[in-house]
């Protein structure tokens, strides 16, 4: 399935170095886009999806506990893991402004929702 369509619109959001990746629940990358060097997104996309997992499962049991979007900080940049479903992982990495924090989120959030349909 083409998911291009749906990461290069969010990578278009923010401006700077970036990268949207559609993840399975391996840490396999099923497509990507961006402006980051290649091996570097996979490998950063691979290990926030494994961080996703494991707050995934200790929340496992708390009322309204579905884990909808999780998010890693630095001082420059920002990664955004939003699960599509039990199987699949958005992945939206960035640099961090005023500008791209807020309007990448709600992009990533909306793209994973799309990214849903397509999927189903």
């Amino acid at each position: 399935m083409p998911f291009k369509k749906f990461l290069v619109p969010l990578t278009d959001q923010v401006s700077g170095e970036c990268g949207a990746l559609l993840v399975d629940s391996e840490g396999e990358v099923v497509d990507m886009a961006g402006r980051m060097e290649p091996y570097r997104l996979k490998v950063i996309a691979a290990h926030a999806v494994i961080l996703c997992q494991h707050f995934q499962r200790l929340l496992v049991g708390l009322e309204e506990s579905v884990l909808q979007e999780m998010k890693i900080g630095s001082e420059g940049f920002q990664v955004l893991v939003c699960p599509v479903d039990e199987d699949y992982f958005l992945v939206f990495l960035h640099a961090v402004d005023l500008k791209n924090s807020e309007r990448g989120r709600l992009a990533a959030v909306r793209c994973a929702q799309a990214l849903k349909k397509e999927l189903y």
